[in-house]
């Protein structure tokens, strides 16, 4: 704004004054976006081996079942990440017609010992480790925002640093973003892990789900929590606008406190402010209960999902694949290359079965853990291995 700040009388004109060169440092920063926009869509014409949108973990099982890939996932239906990929390491796949084929195998001469080692089913920012520190530091901004606007001592901060709220405000929305699309990934799985889910959780994927059209798709499936976390992601965009407008002294906007005091040298009246009376208490009001909201919703998130519900992240496809190896379901999928996700939940849903995660009696006559039509033999718990808690048939009846 010009004039300066110690220059501006409150019934004087003022201006705002644009910087040439933050401006051409926006033109050239929305230039590079077009130009990456416009080189992913040219990406995008490529050839994908694909026949259709697939989505979820149907989407995945799909692609396996006319290929002999699944045999190497063989015992790994618990193993963490690391494992799965070690054991995958020489090996190279292809995509043709929606199908995943077994490509070159690299031989490796040298036989390299994979350490067992814990891993953390869940993403940080779904665990306590992640989420105490994230809702204790929005605690501490909603204490520390009042202080910065209202005490004369601590606002010289935000008028020395005027970025400092609105890279605070950044910081938590980047934050949310990464709870926003771990809930989005779990949320197939968790449902899978309460058993009796529906067909079309097989094919529910919310990853690819545009911010603002996820908490509608999310409320009428009753992903309430989903919901919810998707609304938060929003509200962070107004979060950053909102806290972008705090460079100014709070008490000025105080009813009756707006104009400067005679012989008052500090000329700091809110009429020679960007701000008006009504825009800083909406902005304050908006602030505020955003930070609420994203603290009650952070707090449903941990209670409904620190639990470990899952062996490993869920995060790829080889994830994906090591649940289904040995999946009696597959024959569902037989010849399903071409279908899209709606039609791929009618042909499931003509089945009339339900689908969990959990303790099951493979194809190969094995007990395995992954996802597989109801009735299951057991569900999933976190670092308990069920085929260590019973007795199996190990030879013939003459044995006994």
């Amino acid at each position: 704004m010009y004039p300066e700040k110690d220059d501006r009388s409150e019934d004087g004109e003022k201006f705002i004054r644009i910087v040439p060169v933050w401006s051409r440092i926006m033109s050239a920063s929305l230039f590079a976006v077009a130009f990456c926009g416009m080189l992913l869509l040219l990406k995008l014409r490529r050839k994908s081996g694909l026949l259709s949108d697939p989505k979820g973990i149907a989407g995945i099982a799909t692609m396996a079942t006319q290929s002999h890939i699944l045999q190497d996932f063989q015992g790994l239906d618990i193993a963490p990440t690391h494992v799965i990929h070690k054991q995958l390491a020489h090996r190279r796949y292809n995509l043709h017609k929606s199908s995943l084929w077994q490509g070159e195998y690299i031989r490796n001469t040298r036989t390299a010992e994979v350490t067992e080692k814990f891993e953390n089913p869940h993403p940080l920012m779904l665990t306590l480790k992640g989420g105490i520190p994230y809702i204790c530091g929005i605690i501490i901004v909603m204490a520390l925002l009042p202080i910065f606007l209202f005490q004369p001592d601590a606002n010289i901060v935000t008028e020395k640093i005027p970025f400092l709220l609105t890279a605070i405000g950044t910081i938590i929305k980047l934050l949310w973003g990464t709870i926003d699309m771990d809930v989005r990934i779990v949320e197939p799985f968790y449902i899978l892990s309460r058993r009796n889910a529906p067909p079309r959780t097989l094919t529910l994927d919310y990853t690819g789900t545009m911010p603002g059209y996820l908490p509608v798709k999310a409320f009428f499936n009753r992903h309430y929590l989903v919901s919810a976390v998707g609304v938060g992601a929003i509200m962070t965009e107004v979060l950053t606008v909102c806290m972008s407008s705090f460079s100014v002294d709070g008490k000025k906007f105080i009813s009756g406190e707006g104009h400067d005091l005679p012989h008052d040298d500090d000329n700091d009246s809110r009429y020679t402010t960007d701000e008006t009376f009504k825009s800083f208490w909406v902005s304050f009001a908006l602030a505020l209960g955003i930070l609420v909201y994203l603290c009650v919703v952070a707090s449903l998130v941990y209670a409904k999902r620190r639990h470990y519900f899952l062996p490993r992240q869920p995060g790829s496809i080889a994830s994906v694949l090591a649940f289904i190896h040995q999946s009696n379901m597959l024959v569902n999928f037989v010849d399903t290359q071409r279908l899209d996700s709606k039609a791929m939940t009618r042909n499931l849903e003509k089945k009339k079965g339900t689908y969990a995660l959990g303790w099951f009696r493979g194809r190969d006559g094995e007990d395995h853990c992954g996802i597989d039509e109801e009735p299951i033999a057991a569900e999933y718990k976190h670092g308990v291995d069920w085929r260590k808690g019973r007795v199996t048939g190990v030879s013939t009846w003459d044995v006994y």
